[in-house]
């Protein structure tokens, strides 16, 4: 199939917004469904997708794809760090079978795989926030079992049931769902926080218009506030970005809707396409405290699981007092 946008551009990056043609896929991604749209033209001619997945344990982990379905499982955000294990060895493998590779992650994989693998790899990145380790992201589901009293089966950062956004949810063995709750939003205040990602992750050298990525994919927050307003919905749009002629290629085949845009539109939106994340206040101070308090009680100690009352706020208070004078 021959890709709907022209391959002689020579300036790089070329920004897009960009939905998969599939509301069903935008539903189950994080953002407009780009990773799914550009993983079914790579397994559709026959070759092998790595992206992240949750594994058995919720822990986030790069897997082999030989299916769609097997990369549909790596749709959906994931804010921990991902173990790559052996995968970069499997991609050699591949390459040396003349087998098409699809590696999506952070900018930081991919540029380990960019350095063993210098041809027959096409790579996809994220524009990145940083990423808190795996470890501290197990000890939190071990809190929220916890607090439940019953094991944590399934994990989603970005659901859509409340539109596009942020809205953590959770689920447990017995089918109870957790949404909107101190609990499912713990994660999240923890995250923005910014001060529990990894040490690297605030001098990312990746964190730059100059992608080292045959392709970017972010949510294109903040385009409702450009010329393409009018091509958000709330099914999610994505930032898709080309580097490369052979990224621009295969964003051309994939079966997205894509409309033209600039940079300077995007960034306002994507801030980290220009500098690591920083944070405000003390670093040690929540590690410290972690370390000789415990999990829950650092959560509580710096507002990332609120007590009911601070959740319930002082708006909340006025309308019950509201409500009891009659």
């Amino acid at each position: 199939m021959e890709s709907r946008i022209p391959v002689k551009e020579t300036t790089f990056p070329l920004v897009f917004a960009a939905k998969n043609r599939s509301n069903d896929i935008r539903l189950n991604s994080s953002s407009g469904g780009a990773f799914e749209a550009l993983a079914s033209k790579i397994i559709e001619r026959g070759g092998v997708v790595y992206g992240c997945a949750f594994d058995d344990e919720l822990k986030a982990v790069h897997i082999r794809c030989e299916t769609i379905e097997d990369c549909r499982q790596c749709m959906g955000s994931k804010y921990s760090q991902s173990y790559l294990g052996t995968t970069i060895a499997t991609i050699i493998q591949d390459v040396r079978d003349g087998r098409l590779v699809l590696f999506t992650g952070t900018p930081c994989q991919v540029d380990a795989v960019n350095k063993v693998c210098s041809k027959g790899v096409l790579t996809v990145d994220i524009v990145c926030h940083g990423v808190p380790s795996p470890l501290l992201f197990k000890t939190h589901v071990r809190f929220l079992e916890s607090k439940i009293g019953a094991p944590v089966v399934e994990y989603e950062h970005r659901p859509k049931n409340k539109g596009w956004g942020h809205h953590e949810r959770f689920r447990t063995k017995g089918g109870a769902s957790f949404q909107d709750t101190r609990l499912s939003e713990s994660w999240k205040r923890l995250f923005y926080d910014n001060r529990m990602l990894r040490p690297s992750c605030y001098a990312c050298p990746y964190a730059s218009e100059k992608r080292i990525s045959d392709i970017t994919i972010a949510d294109y927050w903040g385009i409702e506030k450009t010329e393409l307003g009018a091509f958000k919905d709330g099914l999610g749009v994505s930032l898709v970005m080309a580097n490369s002629h052979q990224g621009l290629e295969l964003l051309g085949e994939a079966d997205m809707e894509l409309r033209s845009s600039t940079l300077q539109d995007a960034l306002p939106g994507n801030p980290m396409l220009t500098r690591p994340s920083k944070y405000v206040g003390d670093r040690n101070a929540v590690w410290v405290y972690l370390y000789e308090n415990g999990y829950q009680a650092m959560l509580r100690a710096f507002h990332f699981y609120p007590s009911a009352l601070r959740r319930f706020g002082m708006r909340g208070i006025r309308k019950m007092r509201q409500l009891l004078k009659g």
